[in-house]
């Protein structure tokens, strides 16, 4: 459901920001429409109206916007940190990987104290 171009939001996405979009533009007419209004229906109506605006647009353009810099921010630092890990490590080895997963307590038991002995004078 995404679209052709690199970066295009999905066709929910854009449904979703309609509907958003919707809500809050009605919440924000249904406001000023009972804003002046005497009673308790006009009162709760604009309450609603209110709430409606504020509590759904919101964090949808938080979603929007703002996420997507911080993923972006996020996968940057990563990358640059992970770059600075692989050329410079202990002894020039960079990064440790292992591709069997989490070692057990048992292998970890075993390594720390291999690594006691290995450093002692």
């Amino acid at each position: 459901m995404n679209s052709d171009v690199p970066g295009g939001r999905s066709l929910l996405g854009r449904l979703r920001g309609a509907l958003t979009l919707c809500v809050l533009l009605g919440g924000l007419s249904l406001a000023l429409v009972s804003n002046d209004r005497h009673g308790f229906w006009w009162s709760a109506l604009n309450e609603l109206a209110l709430f409606a605006a504020a509590g759904v647009a919101i964090p949808f353009y938080y979603d929007l916007f703002l996420r997507d810099v911080e993923r972006g921010r996020f996968l940057g630092e990563m990358t640059r940190l992970l770059d600075e890990r692989l050329l410079s490590g202990d002894a020039g080895r960079g990064l440790t990987v292992r591709a069997e997963g989490r070692p057990s307590p048992t292998e970890k038991a075993v390594f720390l104290e291999g690594a006691q002995k290995e450093g002692a004078p």
